[in-house]
Protein backbone atom coordinates (compact mmCIF):
# COMPACT_ATOMS: atom_id res chain seq x y z
CA UNK A 1 0.00 0.00 0.00
CA UNK A 2 1.43 3.16 -0.86
CA UNK A 3 0.60 6.49 1.27
CA UNK A 4 1.34 9.88 0.21
CA UNK A 5 3.22 11.73 2.50
CA UNK A 6 1.13 14.71 2.12
CA UNK A 7 -1.75 12.52 3.28
CA UNK A 8 -0.10 11.61 6.65
CA UNK A 9 0.83 14.94 7.72
CA UNK A 10 -2.74 16.02 7.47
CA UNK A 11 -3.87 12.60 9.43
CA UNK A 12 -1.22 13.51 11.98
CA UNK A 13 -2.79 17.10 12.39
CA UNK A 14 -6.14 15.98 12.32
CA UNK A 15 -5.28 13.48 15.76
CA UNK A 16 -3.78 16.13 17.17
CA UNK A 17 -6.60 17.93 16.72
CA UNK A 18 -9.27 15.70 17.94
CA UNK A 19 -7.04 14.97 21.04
CA UNK A 20 -7.05 18.83 22.16
CA UNK A 21 -10.87 18.89 21.47
CA UNK A 22 -11.30 15.92 23.79
CA UNK A 23 -12.68 13.54 21.13
CA UNK A 24 -10.00 10.98 21.30
CA UNK A 25 -10.34 10.25 25.31
CA UNK A 26 -10.11 6.66 26.19
CA UNK A 27 -11.75 4.42 28.98
CA UNK A 28 -8.38 3.66 30.55
CA UNK A 29 -8.15 7.46 31.48
CA UNK A 30 -11.00 7.65 33.25
CA UNK A 31 -11.01 7.00 37.38
CA UNK A 32 -14.67 6.82 37.95
CA UNK A 33 -18.10 9.14 38.10
CA UNK A 34 -18.67 11.41 40.97
CA UNK A 35 -22.64 11.32 41.27
CA UNK A 36 -24.72 13.65 43.73
CA UNK A 37 -28.01 13.30 42.72
CA UNK A 38 -29.24 16.27 45.30
CA UNK A 39 -27.43 19.16 42.57
CA UNK A 40 -27.99 16.83 39.62
CA UNK A 41 -24.10 16.31 39.01
CA UNK A 42 -22.73 13.27 37.65
CA UNK A 43 -19.75 13.36 35.65
CA UNK A 44 -16.20 11.60 34.85
CA UNK A 45 -13.09 11.79 36.75
CA UNK A 46 -10.33 11.17 35.09
CA UNK A 47 -7.18 8.99 36.35
CA UNK A 48 -4.79 10.88 38.39
CA UNK A 49 -1.92 10.53 35.47
CA UNK A 50 -4.52 11.60 32.47
CA UNK A 51 -4.36 14.61 30.31
CA UNK A 52 -7.62 15.39 30.99
CA UNK A 53 -7.13 15.45 34.86
CA UNK A 54 -6.86 19.51 34.78
CA UNK A 55 -9.40 22.00 36.32
CA UNK A 56 -10.01 23.27 33.02
CA UNK A 57 -11.54 20.24 32.05
CA UNK A 58 -13.89 19.82 34.85
CA UNK A 59 -12.74 17.14 37.90
CA UNK A 60 -9.79 17.69 39.40
CA UNK A 61 -8.24 14.45 40.95
CA UNK A 62 -5.60 15.19 43.65
CA UNK A 63 -2.58 13.68 43.16
CA UNK A 64 -2.30 12.79 46.71
CA UNK A 65 -5.62 11.11 47.08
CA UNK A 66 -5.38 7.35 47.43
CA UNK A 67 -6.91 4.48 45.62
CA UNK A 68 -10.58 4.01 46.95
CA UNK A 69 -9.63 -0.01 47.81
CA UNK A 70 -7.67 1.40 50.95
CA UNK A 71 -9.61 1.22 54.07
CA UNK A 72 -8.43 5.14 54.71
CA UNK A 73 -8.34 6.38 51.24
CA UNK A 74 -8.53 9.92 51.15
CA UNK A 75 -10.30 10.89 47.38
CA UNK A 76 -9.27 14.73 46.97
CA UNK A 77 -11.86 16.56 43.92
CA UNK A 78 -11.35 19.80 43.00
CA UNK A 79 -13.71 21.97 40.55
CA UNK A 80 -14.65 24.93 39.28
CA UNK A 81 -18.00 27.18 40.71
CA UNK A 82 -18.20 29.65 38.77
CA UNK A 83 -20.86 30.12 35.77
CA UNK A 84 -18.58 28.34 32.82
CA UNK A 85 -19.58 25.10 31.29
CA UNK A 86 -16.82 23.34 33.48
CA UNK A 87 -17.65 24.76 36.87
CA UNK A 88 -19.33 21.47 38.03
CA UNK A 89 -19.31 22.64 41.49
CA UNK A 90 -21.54 25.42 41.49
CA UNK A 91 -23.82 23.84 42.68
CA UNK A 92 -22.11 22.44 45.77
CA UNK A 93 -22.89 25.22 48.18
CA UNK A 94 -26.05 23.57 48.34
CA UNK A 95 -25.48 20.80 49.69
CA UNK A 96 -26.12 19.63 53.55
CA UNK A 97 -25.16 17.53 55.76
CA UNK A 98 -26.48 13.76 55.78
CA UNK A 99 -26.63 14.30 51.50
CA UNK A 100 -25.17 11.47 49.66
CA UNK A 101 -22.72 11.20 47.43
CA UNK A 102 -21.45 7.80 44.92
CA UNK A 103 -18.53 7.28 43.11
CA UNK A 104 -18.82 4.47 40.82
CA UNK A 105 -15.62 3.22 39.87
CA UNK A 106 -14.39 -0.22 38.61
CA UNK A 107 -18.14 -1.50 38.20
CA UNK A 108 -18.73 -0.59 41.75
CA UNK A 109 -20.44 1.97 43.24
CA UNK A 110 -18.84 3.46 46.81
CA UNK A 111 -21.27 5.30 48.83
CA UNK A 112 -20.48 8.87 51.03
CA UNK A 113 -22.30 10.46 53.35
CA UNK A 114 -21.68 14.40 54.15
CA UNK A 115 -20.68 15.01 57.71
CA UNK A 116 -18.49 18.31 57.45
CA UNK A 117 -19.18 21.34 55.11
CA UNK A 118 -16.27 24.19 56.33
CA UNK A 119 -14.50 27.34 54.76
CA UNK A 120 -10.89 27.53 54.94
CA UNK A 121 -8.49 30.42 53.37
CA UNK A 122 -7.14 30.94 49.88
CA UNK A 123 -3.79 31.11 50.58
CA UNK A 124 -2.09 28.04 48.67
CA UNK A 125 -3.16 25.04 50.59
CA UNK A 126 -6.06 23.58 51.94
CA UNK A 127 -7.07 22.21 54.86
CA UNK A 128 -8.48 18.58 54.73
CA UNK A 129 -10.26 16.96 57.49
CA UNK A 130 -9.07 13.36 57.96
CA UNK A 131 -11.12 10.64 59.43
CA UNK A 132 -10.76 6.87 60.58
CA UNK A 133 -12.20 5.41 57.32
CA UNK A 134 -12.41 6.37 53.65
CA UNK A 135 -12.82 10.12 53.13
CA UNK A 136 -14.23 11.80 50.59
CA UNK A 137 -13.06 15.29 50.44
CA UNK A 138 -14.89 17.85 47.37
CA UNK A 139 -13.14 21.26 46.96
CA UNK A 140 -14.17 24.46 45.13
CA UNK A 141 -13.86 28.48 45.70
CA UNK A 142 -16.55 29.53 48.35
CA UNK A 143 -19.36 32.00 45.67
CA UNK A 144 -19.05 35.93 45.98
CA UNK A 145 -15.58 35.40 47.66
CA UNK A 146 -11.88 35.54 46.49
CA UNK A 147 -10.24 34.27 49.72
CA UNK A 148 -11.93 30.79 50.84
CA UNK A 149 -12.24 27.39 49.92
CA UNK A 150 -15.83 25.43 50.17
CA UNK A 151 -14.64 21.56 51.22
CA UNK A 152 -17.37 18.81 51.48
CA UNK A 153 -16.03 16.11 54.05
CA UNK A 154 -18.26 12.74 53.30
CA UNK A 155 -17.12 9.75 54.77
CA UNK A 156 -18.16 5.86 53.27
CA UNK A 157 -21.03 4.12 53.75
CA UNK A 158 -20.05 1.18 52.25
CA UNK A 159 -20.99 -0.30 48.60
CA UNK A 160 -23.85 -0.51 46.87
CA UNK A 161 -24.83 -3.88 44.91
CA UNK A 162 -26.40 -3.49 41.63
CA UNK A 163 -30.21 -4.57 41.92
CA UNK A 164 -31.82 -6.94 39.14
CA UNK A 165 -34.79 -6.08 37.99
Amino acid sequence: MFIKSNNLVIGFILLIWLANFNVLKSNEDVYGTLIISSINLKEKIYAKNSLYNELKYGLYLHPISTDLKSEFSNIIIASHSGNADISYFKNLDKLKINDEIKIISKKKTFLFRIINIYEDKKDGNVKINRYNTKTLSLVTCKKNTTDLHLIISAVYQGKLEKKLN
